[in-house]
């Protein structure tokens, strides 16, 4: 099947459908886009005109400026644990395109990719889009929706190629713990699996620590490491995310780079640059606000008859349970249009049906008038 003919059965995504219905309504509160209501850290920006001023504005090398792949390459060691040289490293425009540039060098058709469920928009779709079948691992609510080994077990075939997992979790906020990360990487060794780990939240956990699969003993040809700048830096228009793989995995990525965006900006790098580099305080004051929003609208959103919800440990999103409303995800999702709120249903995320998936990176304010309008339209109904 070809490429053109795989685009064909890919639906178009429903959290880029809703952001862009409410950009068209009047007086909507919106939570259905991840994205942080922070501006840009001035810092950085200062550092992006700077680049400007100075006249970089041309080509960049293809996997990135050498200054910001070695400040990445001295953070994965600092951070994560992760000995990676800068000639592991690829700065692109997205950690989103980088998971693709993964997917479309390691599959062949018909191979499988576990995917840890509830899960990202973009990653079944582009499974399936680079030839692979994407297999959901449903992880279970009355556990907190993390990933364990045992799940893995019921899925895996002589088909399974890669396993995706993301933590913290978007859409649930879930923090996978290290002792189930370090059962889940020998599970990853005994099978000969590569693991896409998409680490973008990983600044932004409120309960327990952040561990990268990678920096466990024999898992360094086993992992490609992604992440970027998006979230923890509200750098969401910036598009620039960065990868670490294998020698033979890199090769490929370059290619595809090579031959598609050619490279990322230069300014935006030395803009990432800043950011990675300066004083993190920035961070850590987001981080801080983030978590007053999370305790607030998650025991808010449990006061509302219907309604049931996991409290997240990372990220700034919650996959609340909506099934005693009588409503399922997609009906939840348009009653609340017509109430003025937007949310994105569960089965954007899987087979997940009975769930919504709600965006708290906006103000204290705009969180009490959401849950405000639930309430009442839920009580008038």
């Amino acid at each position: 099947m070809s490429m053109s003919e795989k685009l064909e059965m890919v639906p178009k995504s429903l959290v880029r459908d809703l952001f862009d219905r409410a950009s068209r309504m009047r007086d909507a509160v919106n939570l259905s886009i991840g994205e942080p209501d922070f501006d840009t850290p001035l810092h950085i920006k200062k550092a992006a005109k700077e680049a400007l001023d100075s006249g970089l504005t041309k080509y960049a090398p293809t996997q990135g400026i050498s200054e910001l792949r070695e400040a990445i390459s001295e953070k994965f060691l600092r951070e994560n644990g992760i000995n990676a040289s800068p000639d592991e490293i690829l700065v692109s425009v997205s950690a989103s395109q980088l998971i693709f540039y993964t997917l479309a060098s390691l599959l062949r058709e018909g191979d499988e990719v576990l995917i840890q469920s509830p899960m990202f928009v973009s990653y079944a779709p582009q499974v399936k889009i680079t030839g692979g079948t994407p297999v959901e691992v449903k992880t279970r609510e009355e556990e907190g929706f993390i990933l364990k080994v045992k799940l893995l077990e019921e899925y895996v075939t002589p088909r399974t190629k890669c396993l995706i997992i993301n933590s913290p979790s978007n859409p649930t906020g879930a923090v996978i713990p290290k002792e189930n990360l370090e059962e889940i990487a020998k599970f990853v060794r005994e099978n000969n699996l590569t693991v896409i780990s998409d680490e973008i939240y990983e600044k932004l956990i409120y309960e327990g620590v952040h561990t990268s699969i990678a920096s466990f003993p024999g898992m360094k040809d086993h992992v490609v490491t992604i992440n970027g700048f998006s979230k923890s830096y509200a750098m969401t228009g910036w598009r620039l995310g960065y990868v670490k793989a294998r020698k033979d995995i890199m090769e490929k990525i370059v290619k595809l780079t090579m031959y598609s965006t050619a490279c990322a900006p230069t300014f935006v790098q030395k803009a990432a640059l800043a950011a990675m580099t300066a004083d993190q305080g920035c961070v850590e004051e987001m981080r801080r606000e983030y978590d007053r929003r999370r305790l607030y609208f998650t025991k808010r959103l449990c006061e509302i008859e219907g309604i049931s919800a996991v409290v997240p440990r990372g990220a700034f999103y919650i996959f609340p349970h909506i099934g005693g409303t009588g409503m399922n995800g997609m009906q939840f999702s348009h009653f609340m249009l017509e109430a003025g709120v937007v949310v994105v249903p569960g089965i954007a995320f899987g087979d997940w049906k009975e769930n919504v998936r709600m965006c708290f990176a906006v103000s204290l304010e705009t969180l009490a008038e959401a849950a405000e309008r639930m309430e009442r339209a839920l009580r008038k109904r």
